[in-house]
């Protein structure tokens, strides 16, 4: 599932970020679905963005961070906020999943949260859309300039060993 160089301007394949919507389900808990929506990063197969926990309908937010290869999916998510009812210390609640990714995309794994719990979790890793920067300037334009975009590889060329 690693990011694959994308052609962009003049035919010069360059590093691209991918978006990814990432599911998972715990098998121990029927109902504990949560849905991301996350971009990986080329540079270094990173994973970062936000989802939904809970079938998406009780008001849980949620902030991913991980690493995606095409056989292994590792991730932290983070509870953000909780829905008006719920105990607030709920906020900071977290579970990490190491899992292995099939080839069409479905994963089975192991998860732990910060309440002890061990867990057998499944989903599933759906490619989106790959970006098209022409070039490193026009992606560290795109984010407002800064440190870590001009130390990124993201619309570099790929540099081919051969």
């Amino acid at each position: 599932m690693t990011a694959a160089p994308a052609m962009a301007a003049g035919s010069v394949a360059r590093y691209q970020t991918t978006n990814y919507t990432i599911t998972s389900s715990i098998v121990e808990a029927p109902g504990a679905d949560h849905t991301y929506s996350v971009t990986q990063s080329p540079c270094d197969g990173s994973i970062s963005g936000t989802g939904q926990g809970l079938n998406g309908n009780s008001g849980v937010t949620e902030s991913i961070t991980g690493s995606l290869s095409t056989s292994q999916l590792v991730f932290h998510a983070v509870y953000t906020s909780v829905p008006s009812g719920w105990n607030p210390s709920f906020v900071g609640y977290y579970y990490d999943v190491t899992a292995t990714v099939a080839s069409d995309g479905s994963y089975t794994g192991a998860a732990t949260d910060s309440l002890g719990g061990h867990y057998t979790v499944v989903g599933n890793v759906i490619k989106g859309t790959t970006s098209s920067y022409a070039n490193h300037g026009q992606y560290v334009s795109s984010q407002g300039g800064g440190s870590d975009a001009a130390h990124s590889c993201i619309g570099v060329p790929v540099q081919s060993s051969g």
